[in-house]
């Protein structure tokens, strides 16, 4: 969804932008106003509404391949975690909560308040 908005506003970007200077060799009937590029844009997105209905099993391979990609995206978002957190192959996979009562005490201690 990203990528069609940046697609959206990158295309009214340009279509704000000037041309330069006139081209001496165009019709001025083939100019495009506002309105004829909306009605244009209304006209493409109906008709991308009913591709589905004209091609099923485009959509249907369409589909199965933006699920694997998620799941490949989830599965490589999962590895980066892992990455990041500092869980390397070695330690990925080892057991937890090992640690005795006796290891949890600190071997040391500061000078105590009255102490100082």
């Amino acid at each position: 969804m990203f990528l069609f908005r940046m697609l959206f506003w990158i295309v009214i970007v340009i279509l704000i932008l000037p041309t330069g200077e006139p081209r001496p060799d165009a019709d001025p009937g083939s100019a495009v106003t506002l309105t004829s590029a909306v009605g244009a844009a209304k006209a493409t997105v109906s008709d991308m509404a009913g591709f589905c209905q004209r091609n099923e099993q485009v959509c249907r391979t369409g589909r199965t391949a933006l699920t694997t990609f998620w799941a490949k995206a989830r599965y490589g978002a999962g590895l980066l975690a892992e990455i990041v957190s500092g869980a390397d192959g070695e330690t990925a996979g080892a057991p937890r909560d090992t640690l005795r009562p006796d290891d949890l005490v600190p071997a040391w201690r500061g000078p105590a308040a009255d102490d100082a």
